[in-house]
């Protein structure tokens, strides 16, 4: 039998006055079929019979599956993390026993079950929103959502008798569903709450609603989360963004949500609901009551925008900008994309699971990884490579929770749990040794994670070999000493002289786990990814813009400037790229940072964005939700707002007033790459815009500050390097650089006076990174260090500070030896001289020259381009260009002709030498000279 609920049924649909767009749901009679159906285990039985790979991961499987069984289920107190790991170990042994039929398994997950339908209710309610856990009802749902998949694993294992199932479902799964679902939208409180609306926790209650639902084949459950006011429907067709971002403007939380939704939408297809084609119509006419802001319609929408977004916000080793209360990446062959891929058969997901990232040997690391609660002290650490001599090693990545010694470290949590956090250093990773005390300070309990790493690959952490190392320092405070020998691809662990472990647990960013039981993979070979070249569009999600390697996100605010690919059609990993962030505010993740900016070149964010510490943390308040923090500018050491003079945790603009910026010019095409955006509204009188200018392997940045009342501005930059040289001499001052908004945070200040260009060198390893700085007057020069994500770690910044209305600050950067930089014309503008081509940049008018707020002329043989942005006039080796009000165009010239392209909305009359042509708005014309 099978059953049949038409989704016309949806009540919510009906009474949104709309017909269902769903196929008739087809729910099969027997479980499973949440996490998988019956078919695709008789799939994944069929693989591991027939290759020794699926063998391998069922094997795994059933090991891992059979240490659960000789653990006794307690359940924690209230709160206690240690109820992920129980509900994880649940989904695990209901997974070992769909795929063996071994009843043993079935049983133990049937006693987790129980024992938590037994004690459920018993937990106090903590505001209407979680019992289990304490804090919120996210919390809550990253533990439901593996219970209601470990109950469809085993429901009709035959284990449960008729009160048993009822105990299950009434008690344990309907009473967890209160949590997540809101019944009366008039009257219920949480509605204030904009998580039970649209962010990302909603995706999270969503897709608990709907597993459940499925599961007890409920239909009203399964219509609240397929077509609620704020199901499914609603979070595609309101907060992805047009150009596929979730409106939080973090990837990571972009990630959390497809995190949270896939268990969900595979369920539904497993039932005939294919919540993945899905078209939803892009029609809300409002902003949401909050700080949303609707980006128009760009016609239908669906969840494959989210999958698509990634690829076109990477940079070329495809990490990211790390945005908001995010992190770095990088965009990698991970189980969603595996899904993704069987789904949507397309090519850039197929590239994407193809793509092998190997560490490459000069890129080795070897090192430590922490994770959830821990406190330890490392003495006298020393690495020796290929048989020479000790020696103690230089970290070349320290993150939160890190203090270094001499010849070691301590490292703690603060009692907060949180993600990775990494201290390696470089080590030839295929013939090395490393020797350590090692000392545990406290007993962190079952969530303690303190790891060795090596075969580490630096621009994905995620592959590496490892040995955990918390079972072998079982006593508090006594010191152990630990070797670790790496020869080729083997290794052994040793503690005090005696072999402890020689098989390391092996993680991959693509690794071969069960996900490629069930689903299908890619052909080697198959796949394609091009941001440049013939036959690619133009535009990605709804309206999102590609040109030439370089990406615009109109809804969202940021652009990515990327060197166009050589050859092929993707940039070199080493190429220079730049993300300029200027769009509306997203949410509590949000931070002051309008205008911001962060640098790659050669495999390193050397201007990074620092995401944000632990949320426990006071630095979340007192650092990352600072605008110092980041690479932009500070009017009056105060930050923007929302976070003004406050430290608040969760900065966040309202409706009423919004922090906004506006991308007001992208432009990229072979030669240059130009974006440049404002903001009015995060200081009071203030009006800020920036221009990034991407020539070659430079970039050039004009940050511009005006005011009718005097102001002090700062112009910070964070560089992820050590100050190599400095054109200017710096006297040191003691202190810290100020007493609020993140400035109590920066020390080490050296400071002295210039009106000219500033040269500072910096230097990671062997790269080399230059910054050449110029003010348009008189300012303050700092070097000073300021806190990333803890106190315990610190990077480098450079900061310009001057008192006037108005100010222009500008930046050119360059990786690498190569390239000169030089000022033209008292200041007004830059000359920069790399191999075969000369860029002239100008900053305010010149006499006979430009005419106009910027300018840039890049010669290349006998080719020349040019762009001027609000000007009138400028002036081409003997050649001129006039307008009769300030435009902004691109031209470009070979020999004597050239090509005019104008930018807005008005036909122009453009003079080219004493030719006048009229100039429609997005067309080029060829004209001569």
């Amino acid at each position: 039998m099978i059953y049949r609920l038409s989704l016309c049924l949806c009540l919510w649909a009906l009474l949104a006055d709309r017909a269902a767009a769903f196929p008739e749901l087809r729910i099969p009679e027997k479980h499973p079929f949440l996490m998988v159906d019956r078919p695709t285990l008789s799939k994944a039985q069929d693989k591991a019979a027939r290759y020794p790979w699926a063998r391998k991961v069922v094997g795994d499987i059933l090991k891992s599956a059979d240490d659960a069984l000789t653990t006794a289920v307690i359940l924690p107190p209230k709160g206690d993390t240690a109820h992920y790991s129980l509900a994880n170990q649940a989904q695990h042994l209901g997974l070992a026993y769909g795929l063996s039929g071994d009843e043993r398994y079935a049983r133990k997950c049937h006693e987790i079950l129980l024992k938590y339908a037994d004690a459920y209710n018993g937990y106090p309610l903590t505001d209407l929103r979680c019992r289990v856990m304490a804090l919120s009802p996210l919390m809550e749902a990253t533990w439901y959502q593996p219970i209601v998949l470990a109950y469809d694993m085993v429901a009709d294992s035959g284990l449960f008798s008729e009160a048993e199932r009822k105990h299950i479902e009434e008690d344990l799964l309907r009473s967890a569903v209160k949590q997540f679902k809101i019944d009366d939208y008039a009257s219920d409180p949480r509605v204030a709450d904009l998580h039970y609306r649209c962010y990302n926790f909603q995706a999270w209650h969503i897709a608990c609603v709907g597993l459940t639902g499925l599961c007890l084949r409920d239909p009203e459950m399964i219509a609240y989360a397929v077509d609620g006011p704020y199901g499914f429907r609603h979070l595609v067709s309101h907060d992805v963004r047009d150009d596929g971002l979730f409106w939080e403007r973090s990837l990571g939380y972009h990630a959390f949500v497809i995190e949270a939704l896939l268990p969900f939408t595979e369920a539904a297809y497993h039932c005939g609901l294919d919540l993945y084609n899905l078209r939803v119509a892009d029609n809300i006419l409002k902003d949401e009551d909050s700080n949303y802001v609707i980006d128009g319609d760009n016609g239908p929408k669906s969840f494959k925008l989210m999958f698509d977004a990634p690829f076109y916000f990477a940079f070329p080793n495809l990490s990211y900008a790390v945005v908001a209360d995010s992190g770095k990446g990088p965009l990698s062959a991970n189980w969603a994309y595996k899904i993704a891929y069987h789904r949507y058969r397309d090519p850039l997901y197929a590239w994407l699971l193809n793509r092998r990232i190997d560490a490459p040997s000069d890129r080795g690391r070897v090192g430590f990884l922490h994770y959830y609660h821990y406190r330890y002290r490392y003495e006298r650490l020393r690495v020796a490579e290929n048989g020479g001599a000790w020696q103690v090693p230089k970290w070349g990545r320290m993150e939160g929770g890190y203090s270094l010694a001499p010849d070691g470290f301590k490292v703690e949590d603060g009692g907060a749990s949180q993600g990775d956090r990494y201290l390696w250093t470089k080590a030839d990773h295929r013939n090395f040794a490393m020797e350590w005390d090692m000392i545990r300070e406290a007993d962190s309990g079952g969530s303690d994670r303190a790891i060795v790493v090596w075969h580490v690959n630096a621009d994905d952490p995620r592959t590496r070999k490892a040995f955990f190392l918390a079972d072998f320092c079982p006593e508090i405070g006594k010191t152990y000493r630990f070797r670790l020998e790496v020869r080729g691809d083997s290794g052994r662990l040793l503690r005090d002289g005696q072999e402890v472990a020689r098989q390391p647990a092996v993680y991959k960013s693509d690794p071969t786990d069960h996900y490629n039981l069930f689903y299908d993979a890619p052909r080697p070979g198959e796949g394609e990814f091009a941001l440049a070249g013939r036959g690619v569009s133009p535009r990605f999600a709804s309206n999102g813009v590609l040109r030439e390697g370089s990406s615009l996100f109109p809804s969202s605010g940021f652009a990515v400037l990327r060197q166009p690919p050589a050859s092929g059609k993707l940039p070199d990993a080493h190429s220079l790229a730049a993300v300029f962030n200027c769009g509306p505010y997203g949410g509590g993740h949000g931070h002051p940072d309008k205008l911001s900016l962060v640098v790659y070149a050669d495999y390193h964010h050397w201007l990074p964005d620092f995401g944000s510490c632990g949320y426990d943390s006071a630095l979340k308040g007192e650092w990352t939700s600072q605008t110092i923090s980041h690479n932009t500018v500070v009017v009056d050491e105060k930050s923007q707002y929302p976070s003004g003079p406050h430290n608040p945790t969760w900065p966040t603009d309202t409706a009423h007033k919004r922090a906004m910026g506006r991308i007001d010019l992208f432009h990229a095409d072979s030669a240059l790459r130009i974006v440049c955006g404002r903001s009015d509204s995060v200081y009071p009188g203030v009006r800020l815009q920036r221009t990034l200018i991407h020539l070659g392997e430079s970039l050039v940045d004009i940050f511009r500050a005006k005011s009718r009342a005097e102001h002090l501005y700062d112009y910070a930059l964070h560089i992820d390097g050590s100050l190599e040289k400095s054109s200017l001499a710096l006297k040191t001052r003691p202190g810290s650089l100020g007493r609020q908004s993140g400035y109590q945070h920066i020390a080490d200040a050296r400071r002295g006076e210039t009106k000219r260009l500033w040269l500072s060198a910096w230097r990671n390893d062997n790269r080399l990174f230059r910054l050449y700085l110029m003010p348009d007057g008189p300012s303050e020069a700092v070097v000073a260090q300021s806190v990333t994500t803890s106190e315990n770690a610190r990077m480098p910044m450079a900061l310009l500070r001057r008192r006037a209305k108005d100010v222009t600050f500008a930046a050119a950067m360059l990786p690498g030896e190569k390239g000169t930089v030089q000022p033209i014309e008292n200041g007004a503008g830059l000359r920069i001289r790399t191999a075969g081509q000369e860029s002239r940049i100008y900053l305010k008018p010149i006499q006979g020259i430009f005419r106009g707020e910027t300018a840039a002329v890049l010669r290349r043989g006998d080719s020349v381009s040019a762009a001027v942005v609000s000007g009138s006039y400028l002036k081409v080796g003997d050649t001129t260009i006039r307008t009769a009000r300030p435009v902004t165009l691109f031209a470009h010239r070979k020999g004597r002709r050239w090509t005019i392209t104008l930018e807005g909305n008005k036909l122009e009359p453009v003079m080219i030498g004493v030719k006048r042509y009229n100039l429609k708005p997005g067309e080029s014309l060829v004209a001569s000279d």
